[in-house]
């Protein structure tokens, strides 16, 4: 078989119009070495069109194939080979930065293993991804569960509140009658949008909560955040916006940011997309410009200013993990927060590192297996807990 039909055969896979009986075939050229090659350039391609990011493709293909042959001869030297193609881990490593996940699923299936790999465990009860779930926490401090499928209508005083769809829209008769405020909280592996009296939207990521007033009146709109959320705010240049954040305030006329303020986080993070921030901290205060994040360390309480990767700031609000060279502890963090699981380490990986994307919205043993792949770390599940070790 000539190359085209192997690369034909691979387009048609990933954009799923490929048949079950070409399906066979192409797994079996995919174990054929003669199309290594051809298989390498395929993934440099979808590299270089789908991966996030400002990157050098041939010096970040390198590096992959670097990383990868110094895990496999580290893992000879403590005399654990796994029995897994050095071409194949390159090829995961890749794809995942590509954001290639089908084809990497094919990758995965086809594997022979001697114990259930991450993709079978749990078959009877999968960690499924986590949704749309929050709850409302009204003024009087009683408490509405939501999610996805129910349709509501509260009524508070003159304040109305329209649930639907994983929404919450507030709408005001009149003025106020008097200020109240509101809380909107997520469980991990829950996430929940907000259109807030004044028109602004908020997208509330897992394990995170909003107070807020059912009405803004006066020359001030402000709210409260813990966790992670992503705002558009409506503009208003009478009326600043201020989102207040640990001992972080965030000031805004009117644009797109994303705040990350997770208390296990060694900082919190503002990443600007569209307008103007100006980011309040301890003694010192900053102004983002677009494609800028300002990070405020927990600890020295420094705030410092640099360029940022805005698509993988809001991946999570896009449906999508993003991992550019972050740090293996930082990406677990996120899993944890959206399946709803706990992590556990056996063994030191604080020095690796992870590049890709992946989707949400798959079961965390196909994600797990993706991550896995790669060699980077090796990852199993006990209950609702993930075992990390190198």
């Amino acid at each position: 078989m000539d190359t085209n039909t192997f690369r034909e055969l691979i387009d048609r896979y990933i954009s799923g119009m490929l048949q079950e009986g070409d399906k066979a075939t192409l797994r079996k050229l995919l174990d054929d070495p003669r199309y290594a090659q051809e298989l390498e350039q395929i993934m440099e391609e979808q590299l270089a069109a789908k991966a996030p990011g400002d990157y050098d493709y041939p010096d970040v293909v390198a590096r992959i194939k670097q990383e990868v042959e110094a895990q496999i001869n580290a893992e000879k030297e403590q005399g654990r080979v796994r029995r897994i193609p050095v071409w194949l881990r390159i090829a995961a490593a890749i794809l995942i930065l590509a954001g290639s996940t089908a084809l990497l699923k094919m990758f995965i299936q086809q594997q022979p293993r001697q114990t259930p790999s991450l993709a079978q465990q749990s078959t009877d009860r999968p960690i499924a991804p986590g949704g749309n779930k929050a709850t409302l926490t009204l003024a009087d401090g009683s408490r509405i569960r939501l999610d996805s499928t129910g349709k509501q209508l509260i009524q508070q005083g003159n304040v109305t509140i329209h649930q639907q769809q994983g929404r919450l829209q507030y709408t005001t008769a009149g003025g106020a009658e008097n200020l109240c405020y509101n809380i909107l909280s997520t469980p991990a592996g829950g996430q929940y949008q907000l259109s807030l009296p004044d028109g602004s939207q908020v997208w509330l990521n897992a394990s995170s909560s909003l107070r807020f007033p059912t009405a803004f009146n006066g020359r001030e709109r402000s709210v409260t955040l813990t966790g992670e959320a992503y705002f558009e705010i409506a503009q208003n240049a009478n009326s600043p916006f201020t989102v207040t954040a640990n001992d972080v305030a965030i000031e805004i006329l009117g644009t797109h940011f994303n705040v990350m303020a997770y208390a296990d986080e060694h900082h919190l993070t503002t990443t600007l997309l569209q307008g103007a921030v100006k980011v309040h901290g301890p003694g010192k205060a900053v102004l983002l410009k677009p494609g800028q994040q300002a990070q405020f360390d927990h600890h020295s309480k420094g705030l410092q200013v640099s360029a940022a990767d805005t698509e993988s700031a809001v991946a999570w609000k896009n449906g999508y993990f993003s991992f550019s060279n972050e740090n293996i502890q930082s990406a677990m963090r996120k899993i944890a927060r959206w399946y709803n699981v706990d992590i556990e380490y056996r063994g030191d990986v604080t020095h690796k590192a992870l590049w890709g994307t992946i989707s949400k919205f798959e079961n965390i043993n196909e994600v797990l297996s993706m991550l896995e792949l790669t060699g980077t770390m090796h990852l199993s599940i006990e209950g609702r807990k993930v075992i990390v070790s190198p």
